[in-house]
């Protein structure tokens, strides 16, 4: 009779937990809007009704801690982090991605993981659409977003940080 109950219970707090998820209640604290002046570090984003913030197109020089030198970040018209000097065209699609570790987080565009890949995979495009402090949900909505561009058999790599999953649960001005 015990054993019963609690496959019952349990049975009964995943389908209400479910329920609840789908009228968009969930666990944890509600997602807190983009303000540019709370945010760490206002270039290169910009605020996004789905996302919180994304990337601005356009050429930036930040001075980041640790480097004498300003780096070099370039986003494109997409949104997306530029992978090489000259644009690649090929049918053959890798899409990137996650938080600042996909996105280079302080580094110069070319010292980027989509940069060194598309560097070494000449027969294929390389787009970096990592944003930094996205956590999965954010990922999501971006995947979403890039879906009408997505070519058939296109590949995506999602990558992240190991801090990733109490990211999911915080306040993105607390990374």
């Amino acid at each position: 009779d015990i054993l019963i109950s609690l496959i019952s219970l349990s049975f009964s707090l995943v389908l209400a937990e479910l329920g609840l998820r789908m009228l968009g209640d969930a666990p944890g604290p509600k997602p807190v809007a983009y303000e540019p002046d709370k945010f760490s570090c206002k270039e290169p984003f910009k605020e996004d009704v789905n996302a919180g913030w994304s990337l601005k197109p356009g050429s930036y020089s930040i001075r980041q801690e640790g480097r004498e030198e300003p780096v070099s970040i370039n986003i494109n018209n997409d949104g997306s982090r530029r992978t090489s000097y000259q644009p690649v065209s090929s049918n053959r699609q890798i899409i990137l991605v996650g938080d600042s570790y996909i996105f280079g987080h302080g580094l110069n565009d070319n010292e980027t993981l989509g940069w060194l890949l598309q560097a070494h995979l000449s027969n294929a495009t390389v787009i970096n659409h990592g944003v930094g402090g996205y956590g999965t949900c954010q990922v999501l909505i971006k995947v979403r977003e890039l879906a009408p561009y997505i070519k058939p058999g296109a590949k995506i790599i999602y990558g992240f940080s190991s801090f990733h999953a109490a990211r999911n649960v915080a306040d993105p001005r607390s990374d």
